[in-house]
Protein backbone atom coordinates (compact mmCIF):
# COMPACT_ATOMS: atom_id res chain seq x y z
CA UNK A 1 0.00 0.00 0.00
CA UNK A 2 1.37 3.53 -0.98
CA UNK A 3 1.27 5.73 1.97
CA UNK A 4 1.18 9.46 1.57
CA UNK A 5 1.61 9.12 -2.39
CA UNK A 6 -1.47 10.04 -4.50
CA UNK A 7 -2.49 7.00 -6.87
CA UNK A 8 -4.53 9.36 -8.95
CA UNK A 9 -2.50 11.17 -12.20
CA UNK A 10 -2.10 14.75 -11.35
CA UNK A 11 -3.75 17.06 -14.23
CA UNK A 12 -0.76 18.14 -16.89
CA UNK A 13 -1.61 21.74 -18.51
CA UNK A 14 -0.95 21.56 -22.01
CA UNK A 15 -0.42 24.61 -22.42
CA UNK A 16 2.50 24.74 -19.58
CA UNK A 17 3.95 21.48 -21.63
CA UNK A 18 3.82 23.57 -24.34
CA UNK A 19 6.04 26.40 -23.33
CA UNK A 20 8.29 24.02 -21.93
CA UNK A 21 9.24 21.97 -25.38
CA UNK A 22 9.23 25.39 -27.38
CA UNK A 23 11.59 26.71 -24.32
CA UNK A 24 13.59 23.84 -25.17
CA UNK A 25 14.26 23.89 -28.53
CA UNK A 26 15.15 27.78 -28.46
CA UNK A 27 18.15 28.19 -29.97
CA UNK A 28 18.75 24.45 -30.82
CA UNK A 29 17.03 24.31 -34.23
CA UNK A 30 20.19 24.89 -36.40
CA UNK A 31 22.08 21.88 -35.93
CA UNK A 32 18.39 19.87 -35.40
CA UNK A 33 16.65 18.33 -38.24
CA UNK A 34 13.67 20.64 -38.62
CA UNK A 35 10.70 18.04 -39.30
CA UNK A 36 11.68 16.28 -35.78
CA UNK A 37 11.53 19.69 -33.65
CA UNK A 38 8.09 20.40 -35.55
CA UNK A 39 6.93 16.46 -34.55
CA UNK A 40 8.42 17.41 -30.78
CA UNK A 41 6.33 20.42 -30.85
CA UNK A 42 2.93 18.54 -32.55
CA UNK A 43 3.59 16.10 -29.81
CA UNK A 44 3.09 18.04 -26.95
CA UNK A 45 0.20 19.76 -28.05
CA UNK A 46 -1.49 16.35 -28.97
CA UNK A 47 -1.57 17.76 -32.93
CA UNK A 48 -0.80 13.75 -33.90
CA UNK A 49 -2.04 14.20 -37.57
CA UNK A 50 0.64 17.07 -37.37
CA UNK A 51 3.42 15.25 -35.56
CA UNK A 52 2.63 12.01 -37.79
CA UNK A 53 3.55 13.78 -41.11
CA UNK A 54 6.24 15.36 -39.34
CA UNK A 55 7.90 11.83 -38.30
CA UNK A 56 6.99 10.52 -42.15
CA UNK A 57 8.94 12.84 -44.01
CA UNK A 58 12.07 12.59 -41.35
CA UNK A 59 11.91 8.67 -41.78
CA UNK A 60 11.91 9.30 -45.70
CA UNK A 61 14.63 11.07 -45.74
CA UNK A 62 16.54 9.81 -42.90
CA UNK A 63 15.53 6.36 -41.71
CA UNK A 64 17.58 5.38 -39.31
CA UNK A 65 17.05 8.39 -37.36
CA UNK A 66 16.36 6.97 -34.28
CA UNK A 67 14.71 9.37 -33.00
CA UNK A 68 11.76 9.78 -35.60
CA UNK A 69 11.66 5.40 -35.40
CA UNK A 70 10.25 5.91 -31.86
CA UNK A 71 8.08 8.69 -32.28
CA UNK A 72 6.58 6.54 -35.10
CA UNK A 73 5.94 3.78 -32.70
CA UNK A 74 4.57 6.19 -29.79
CA UNK A 75 2.09 7.86 -32.81
CA UNK A 76 0.89 4.22 -33.06
CA UNK A 77 0.34 3.53 -29.33
CA UNK A 78 -1.73 6.68 -29.44
CA UNK A 79 -3.92 5.25 -32.52
CA UNK A 80 -4.28 1.51 -30.93
CA UNK A 81 -2.26 0.54 -33.73
CA UNK A 82 0.10 -1.22 -31.97
CA UNK A 83 -0.04 -3.85 -29.04
CA UNK A 84 1.29 -1.75 -26.43
CA UNK A 85 3.70 -4.21 -24.52
CA UNK A 86 5.33 -4.49 -27.81
CA UNK A 87 5.40 -1.22 -28.67
CA UNK A 88 6.97 -0.26 -24.98
CA UNK A 89 9.57 -3.05 -25.28
CA UNK A 90 11.14 -1.42 -28.88
CA UNK A 91 11.11 1.99 -27.37
CA UNK A 92 12.94 0.66 -24.75
CA UNK A 93 15.30 -1.32 -27.04
CA UNK A 94 15.30 1.88 -29.63
CA UNK A 95 16.33 4.00 -26.61
CA UNK A 96 19.74 1.58 -25.73
CA UNK A 97 21.85 3.55 -28.59
CA UNK A 98 20.72 7.08 -27.78
CA UNK A 99 21.62 6.48 -23.69
CA UNK A 100 24.65 4.85 -25.22
CA UNK A 101 25.77 7.68 -26.65
CA UNK A 102 24.84 10.20 -24.03
CA UNK A 103 27.44 7.66 -21.77
CA UNK A 104 29.89 8.04 -24.19
CA UNK A 105 30.01 11.94 -24.75
CA UNK A 106 29.24 12.13 -20.66
CA UNK A 107 32.60 10.34 -20.10
CA UNK A 108 34.48 11.43 -22.88
CA UNK A 109 37.80 13.67 -21.39
CA UNK A 110 38.12 17.17 -22.69
CA UNK A 111 35.24 17.17 -25.05
CA UNK A 112 34.78 20.09 -27.19
CA UNK A 113 31.98 22.49 -28.09
CA UNK A 114 30.41 20.09 -31.35
CA UNK A 115 30.75 17.26 -28.40
CA UNK A 116 28.52 18.94 -25.85
CA UNK A 117 26.28 20.22 -28.57
CA UNK A 118 26.08 16.63 -29.64
CA UNK A 119 25.34 15.49 -25.89
CA UNK A 120 22.37 18.45 -25.91
CA UNK A 121 21.35 16.89 -29.38
CA UNK A 122 21.30 13.28 -27.40
CA UNK A 123 19.38 14.32 -24.57
CA UNK A 124 16.86 16.14 -25.81
CA UNK A 125 16.27 13.20 -27.94
CA UNK A 126 15.69 10.89 -25.28
CA UNK A 127 13.49 13.68 -23.49
CA UNK A 128 11.48 14.09 -26.55
CA UNK A 129 10.56 10.26 -26.48
CA UNK A 130 10.61 9.38 -22.90
CA UNK A 131 7.92 12.93 -22.53
CA UNK A 132 5.94 11.89 -25.58
CA UNK A 133 5.47 8.62 -24.44
CA UNK A 134 4.30 9.30 -20.78
CA UNK A 135 1.98 11.43 -22.36
CA UNK A 136 0.29 9.43 -24.74
CA UNK A 137 0.36 7.00 -22.02
CA UNK A 138 -1.79 9.01 -19.85
CA UNK A 139 -5.36 7.50 -18.96
CA UNK A 140 -4.37 4.18 -20.60
CA UNK A 141 -5.10 0.99 -18.61
CA UNK A 142 -1.52 -0.74 -18.18
CA UNK A 143 -0.52 -3.89 -17.36
CA UNK A 144 2.74 -3.44 -15.74
CA UNK A 145 6.15 -4.92 -17.15
CA UNK A 146 10.17 -4.51 -16.73
CA UNK A 147 10.16 -2.66 -20.01
CA UNK A 148 7.28 -0.35 -19.05
CA UNK A 149 8.52 0.19 -16.02
CA UNK A 150 12.04 1.13 -17.20
CA UNK A 151 10.99 3.39 -19.48
CA UNK A 152 8.92 5.47 -16.95
CA UNK A 153 11.72 5.55 -14.84
CA UNK A 154 13.62 7.22 -18.16
CA UNK A 155 11.23 9.57 -18.21
CA UNK A 156 11.95 10.43 -14.20
CA UNK A 157 15.40 11.52 -15.40
CA UNK A 158 14.11 14.12 -18.19
CA UNK A 159 14.91 17.93 -17.66
CA UNK A 160 11.22 18.52 -17.60
CA UNK A 161 9.51 18.78 -14.20
CA UNK A 162 5.96 17.52 -15.85
CA UNK A 163 7.43 14.37 -17.48
CA UNK A 164 9.24 13.54 -14.46
CA UNK A 165 6.21 13.94 -12.44
CA UNK A 166 4.01 12.25 -14.88
CA UNK A 167 6.09 9.34 -15.60
CA UNK A 168 6.45 9.03 -11.24
CA UNK A 169 2.62 9.13 -11.45
CA UNK A 170 2.32 6.42 -14.11
CA UNK A 171 4.15 3.95 -11.96
CA UNK A 172 2.49 5.21 -8.84
CA UNK A 173 -1.25 4.05 -10.50
CA UNK A 174 0.42 0.70 -11.13
CA UNK A 175 0.81 0.25 -7.33
CA UNK A 176 2.82 -2.86 -6.04
CA UNK A 177 2.32 -4.73 -9.09
CA UNK A 178 5.71 -3.64 -10.13
CA UNK A 179 7.27 -4.24 -6.93
CA UNK A 180 9.31 -6.87 -8.51
CA UNK A 181 10.06 -5.16 -11.59
CA UNK A 182 11.41 -1.98 -9.70
CA UNK A 183 13.34 -4.54 -7.49
CA UNK A 184 15.33 -6.30 -10.52
CA UNK A 185 15.92 -2.93 -12.15
CA UNK A 186 17.14 -1.31 -8.61
CA UNK A 187 19.30 -4.60 -8.24
CA UNK A 188 20.83 -4.87 -11.80
CA UNK A 189 20.58 -1.80 -13.83
CA UNK A 190 23.73 0.00 -14.78
CA UNK A 191 22.40 3.45 -14.76
CA UNK A 192 22.60 4.83 -11.09
CA UNK A 193 20.10 7.51 -11.84
CA UNK A 194 17.96 4.70 -12.81
CA UNK A 195 18.27 2.63 -9.75
CA UNK A 196 18.09 5.30 -7.31
CA UNK A 197 14.74 5.95 -9.15
CA UNK A 198 13.67 2.67 -8.84
CA UNK A 199 14.56 2.10 -4.80
CA UNK A 200 12.96 5.75 -3.97
CA UNK A 201 9.40 3.67 -5.49
CA UNK A 202 10.51 0.62 -3.27
CA UNK A 203 10.11 3.26 -0.42
CA UNK A 204 6.81 4.67 -1.51
CA UNK A 205 5.60 0.79 -0.89
CA UNK A 206 7.38 0.31 1.96
CA UNK A 207 7.53 -3.75 2.02
CA UNK A 208 10.22 -6.75 2.61
CA UNK A 209 11.00 -5.96 -1.01
CA UNK A 210 12.23 -2.44 0.10
CA UNK A 211 14.64 -4.19 2.64
CA UNK A 212 16.18 -6.85 0.79
CA UNK A 213 17.04 -4.61 -2.36
CA UNK A 214 18.29 -2.43 -0.05
CA UNK A 215 20.95 -4.42 1.24
CA UNK A 216 21.78 -5.22 -1.60
CA UNK A 217 22.25 -2.31 -2.82
CA UNK A 218 24.65 -1.47 -0.08
CA UNK A 219 26.84 -4.67 -0.70
CA UNK A 220 26.99 -3.22 -4.65
CA UNK A 221 30.60 -1.10 -4.80
CA UNK A 222 29.47 0.53 -7.59
CA UNK A 223 26.58 2.72 -6.09
CA UNK A 224 27.30 6.45 -4.97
Amino acid sequence: VLEGKKMQIKPISLIAFTILVAGLLVGCGEKENKNILKARLALSNQEYQDARVSVDVVLQTNPNSHEAKLLDIILDIETGTAKLSAAISKIVEGLRPINQEIQTLETKEDPDSDDLDQLEAFIRSRNAVTGSLAQVLKGKSLQPTQDLVLVLLEGEQCYSTITRQLSEDLILEMGDTVSAHLTQIAINYPSNGIRKSAVKHLGYLEGNEFITVFHQILKNKNES
